[in-house]
């Protein structure tokens, strides 16, 4: 979709005739004049959108620079972003801890739900199997049992968890989304039966706060400095990568005299070739324009139906329920699909035979402690996080994501690492920071702080 089609849409969704448009695009502007004839001229293309109307166009409209550009078609359908935003306030409205609560923003629920597709996760009430199953089969010591009172153990669990959650089960569900809570309670901070270190947890959260901030402190500047424009952004850029005017006329066939111009602010050049400036600094457009890294920082710049159509592979409500469901992150374990498939086939296999059910069981309970840890880390990280990386992690994530950092293993040995990889890597996907920064800074990691395994095993058993 063209940005002539993408204005007159907009302009159409609230409202406005072509001269109250100018009139409210004059009201913010610091460098163009609009009129009627201005925007005619650009909704049938007969005038080129330059940087600064396109920056004048994101803010007006309440969007980042990206979002304009890249906004496709179905984010245009009103009547299901208005659907989803009325079904998701009415079906969450009293949904809190003994406070009623109207949740109508994304701030409302981010930081108590996933949103999460039916393909890539399982969910297991995180109470009851923790309070109940996990201290009943898993939590003992097994060095020194018989082999078939383990496997009777072992089936037993099995049967909870069919009865839990079957990974080929599927839901025949209705919008408004299906909400999957542990309505039995969830575990306390100071709960004796809980197995993991709380206070450790949290301190390597914090940890990992520390390495999200600063990463992303040099290249986030104070969005009150209203003085700084995207021009000294672009000179900040290109001398962080040590590239000269030459370099860019040489490469980009943007003459060095017509450059240096844009750096100055003395000209106002076509988006297109901002767009490919910004491909060669390896930057997202956003970072050059406080207005947008202002609106990426803004939970609630978007509605909670249009943030949900515009960043998943969703048309319609329809479609949305069938697909993805919303999950109470302090009440419910979510395990990746293949690898509680592999779980629970492991397990299962060594129910029929006579060796190798220690090491299953080993295996099975290291499993859940480490996921377990995973889903309260990032119950906890979600607690602290704003702005963009905290709206870019709140759809869970793929088999893919999950698979990059957790390679041939079928839980982390290192959740709260794990977890952080995610985290950062979800941003750096969206095109906000270079892969290799992310990928250095992971590294440096102090890993020894991260909860200890009380029991080494191999992270991927085969069946044999």
């Amino acid at each position: 979709m063209n940005l002539a089609k993408k204005l007159y849409l907009e302009r159409k969704d609230k409202n406005l005739t072509k001269k109250e448009l100018s009139k409210e695009l004059n009201k913010l502007s610091d460098f163009s004049n609009y009129s009627k004839k201005k925007i005619t001229l650009l909704e049938s293309n007969q005038k080129e959108f330059t940087y600064r109307i396109v920056d004048d166009l994101a803010k007006y409209f309440n969007m980042t620079i990206y979002q304009f550009l890249t906004k496709n078609w179905k984010s245009y359908n009103t009547e299901e972003i208005t659907l989803i935003d009325n079904n998701i306030e009415e079906y969450f409205h009293g949904y809190s801890e003994r406070m009623p609560k109207t949740f109508k923003n994304l701030s409302d629920i981010i930081y108590k739900f996933d949103l999460v597709n039916h393909d890539d996760w399982v969910g297991i009430p995180k109470y009851y199997f923790i309070m109940g199953e996990y201290y009943e089969y898993l939590h003992r010591d097994v060095s020194k049992e018989r082999s078939n009172i383990l496997i009777n153990r072992a089936e037993g669990l099995l049967d909870k968890l069919e009865q839990f959650s079957s990974y080929n089960h599927k839901n025949d569900l209705q919008f408004p989304i299906n909400l999957e809570t542990d309505f039995a309670g969830y575990t306390k901070f100071n709960d004796k039966r809980e197995p993991i270190n709380m206070n450790i947890l949290i301190q390597n959260i914090e940890f990992t706060l520390g390495e999200i901030r600063q990463l992303f402190e040099d290249d986030y500047f104070d969005f009150d400095e209203e003085d700084i424009k995207y021009f000294n952004l672009l000179n900040h850029y290109r001398e962080k990568l040590d590239i000269g005017f030459e370099d860019i006329e040489k490469d980009l066939g943007i003459s060095s005299a017509e450059y240096m111009k844009w750096e100055k602010g003395e000209v106002d050049p076509n988006i297109s070739d901002i767009i490919k400036l910004c491909d060669y600094l390896n930057i997202n457009i956003d970072l050059i324009s406080l207005r947008s890294l202002r609106t990426l920082n803004n939970i609630n710049s978007q509605s909670v139906g249009s943030y949900i159509l515009q960043n998943t592979n969703i048309h319609n409500s329809e479609e949305l329920s069938k697909d993805y469901y919303f999950s109470e992150r302090q009440s419910i374990i979510l395990i990746p699909k293949y690898c509680y498939e592999y779980m629970f086939d492991y397990l299962k296999d060594k129910t029929h035979k006579d060796i190798g059910i220690k090491k299953a069981t080993q295996f099975t309970r290291e499993f859940f402690v480490k996921w377990y840890e995973f889903n309260k880390a990032r119950q906890f990280l979600f607690y602290s996080l704003t702005g963009l990386v905290a709206k870019e992690n709140f759809i869970h994530y793929t088999e893919k994501e999950i698979k990059r950092y957790l390679g041939d293993s079928y839980y982390p040995e290192n959740p709260v690492k794990f977890l952080t990889q995610l985290t950062l890597d979800r941003v750096e996907n969206y095109g906000y920071k270079d892969k290799k920064q992310i990928i250095n800074r992971i590294k440096h990691i102090d890993i020894e702080r991260v909860l200890k395994s009380s029991e080494k095993v191999n992270l991927r058993p085969e069946i044999n």
